[in-house]
């Protein structure tokens, strides 16, 4: 999460406009993550080193995550050349500058968003823990990123500037990486032991639950955007007001996982 108010502020700088800036990162974000999601839902059945794919993910996370916050004040001049021609035509300019940096933000969301299912499937051992298993996780994966959101913008960002706060973030995420990549030789030597208690079955897809799941997040992210305007009536600054909104959603969101 460190990484998305990175990219808050750097998308400000692109565009322009806070309030742009907040809708296109949350929904670059959050279009990330549940594209992560369900590409793990479709493949993790066959995934049988889900540890060591994590690894790669976090390695992932750190490169693409570090290297938007280095591309996104550039964007705009690496680009000219294609932007040039819509100069006389503003909606179609913009359009495609959102659309570029929401692919771009597509990236590393979507590492993201294969972490949590990756690290549910290493630890599972069968279907009996699968809530306890995932709520634990869900919880204290999103406390570390209610705890990345504060830090971040109240002590890392002064001392060390957005860009070097991107470094140290990325530096988390490889060690995160590296860590793992050692528990994947454990894994190498356990794995087909500890994955023979989860087999993959087939459902009937809940589709009533899952159309009220994508109601409740489309009304949540519209309320983060909703909520992000009225703290700047509050709050001094944009870059202050978006990690204090998201710090605040994502204590909520922990503490109902956990």
């Amino acid at each position: 999460m460190i990484f998305e108010t990175l990219w808050f502020r750097q998308a400000g700088l692109a565009f322009g406009s806070s309030i742009w800036a907040s809708s296109l990162v949350l929904s670059g974000f959050m279009a990330g993550l549940a594209l992560g999601n369900t590409l793990a839902a479709r493949f993790g059945a066959h995934v049988r080193r889900a540890v060591r794919l994590y690894a790669i993910a976090e390695a992932v996370i750190a490169l693409t995550g570090a290297g938007l916050v280095y591309l996104f004040p550039v964007l705009g001049t690496a680009l000219a050349p294609v932007f040039r021609p819509l100069l006389d035509h503003p909606w179609t300019l913009n359009s495609l500058r959102l659309l570029i940096a929401f692919l771009l933000l597509l990236i590393p969301s979507t590492a993201m968003g294969l972490t949590l299912p990756l690290l549910t499937r290493a630890v599972l051992r069968d279907e009996a823990g699968f809530g306890r298993v995932l709520g634990a996780l869900y919880g204290w994966n999103t406390l570390g990123a209610m705890a990345g959101v504060v830090a971040g913008e109240l002590f890392l960002v002064g001392r060390f500037g957005v860009r070097g706060t991107a470094l140290a973030a990325g530096g988390l995420n490889l060690f995160a990486a590296a860590v793992a990549s050692l528990l994947s030789i454990w894994e190498s030597e356990y794995g087909d032991r500890a994955t023979q208690g989860v087999e993959s079955t087939r459902h009937r897809t809940p589709t009533p639950y899952l159309f009220s799941a994508f109601l409740g997040g489309f009304c949540l992210l519209a309320l983060e955007v909703v909520w992000f305007r009225f703290l700047l009536l509050f709050v001094k600054g944009s870059s202050l007001a978006f990690p204090v909104m998201l710090g605040v959603v994502l204590a909520g969101i922990a503490l109902g996982g956990l």
